[in-house]
């Protein structure tokens, strides 16, 4: 099952680089879901965002950055998952390198 989002950050002016803020960052998120077992769902994830700062010498602060995330849950009881995941970046040093995830998550 496909899924996505997206929206517009707007920033007002702070204390770090404020003549080289961008007032409007706009993110996305594309995905899909596929269920292999009646448990078992694997998603494969692609996240966006435009640069915080014009101007920046700075990868991780003035370019778009992409990252790609691949990643199971499991469902191992009614509405509760455990999920894991592995993202990377797409733009090379804009974002982390490689970073795992591994959630709980519990009905309230």
């Amino acid at each position: 099952m496909p899924f996505g989002g997206g929206g517009l950050l707007l920033m007002s002016e702070g204390d770090v680089m404020p003549s080289q803020q961008r007032s409007l960052v706009a993110f996305g998120t594309l995905g899909l879901s596929m269920k292999f077992l009646p448990q078992l769902s694997v998603k494969g994830q692609l996240d966006i965002h435009s640069p915080f700062y014009s101007d920046s010498g700075l990868r991780q602060l003035g370019r778009y950055a992409v990252q790609g995330l691949l990643g199971l849950d499991w469902e191992f009881a009614p509405r509760t998952f455990l999920a894991f995941s592995i993202s990377e970046d797409m733009v090379v040093g804009a974002a982390p390198d490689v970073a795992f995830n591994l959630s709980l998550a519990i009905p309230l």
